[in-house]
């Protein structure tokens, strides 16, 4: 079943293949001052129905950050999967974070939610 997820004014929206099985939250100072609960998919799963050009934030170059323009809301990123390497074996798969908050008709809070500590580790 797909989801729809929309920033506060409508300007961006996404579409999800499903439900992630988790949410995560991180601890790092980047995700706490946004307050986001991130999903994890596969870039596949995910289409991006809006336009993200001149809204992309990567202060380490490896993660890049999207946010709605008009309204500001945290939408998704685009993020290495280090428990999983690409084709080659010699670099991580890529996934997309989706702000979980964003699903249209969604309590994400049912989901279980793992905290990764992104203030330790980066």
């Amino acid at each position: 079943m797909t989801h729809v997820a929309t920033c506060h004014c409508g300007a961006t929206r996404l579409t999800v293949a499903r439900l992630p099985e988790t949410a995560t939250t991180c601890t790092c100072t980047f995700c706490t001052k946004r307050g986001v609960l991130w999903g994890y998919f596969k870039p596949e799963e995910v289409v991006i129905q809006s336009d993200t050009e001149g809204r992309d934030y990567a202060p380490s170059g490896i993660n890049h950050h999207r946010f709605c323009s008009k309204c500001g809301c945290s939408t998704w990123s685009e993020t290495p999967d280090w428990t999983e390497m690409d084709e080659t074996g010699e670099n991580p798969a890529q996934r997309i974070a989706v702000n979980l908050w964003l699903l249209d008709g969604v309590d994400a809070r049912v989901l279980p939610v793992e905290t990764l500590d992104g203030l330790n580790q980066w």
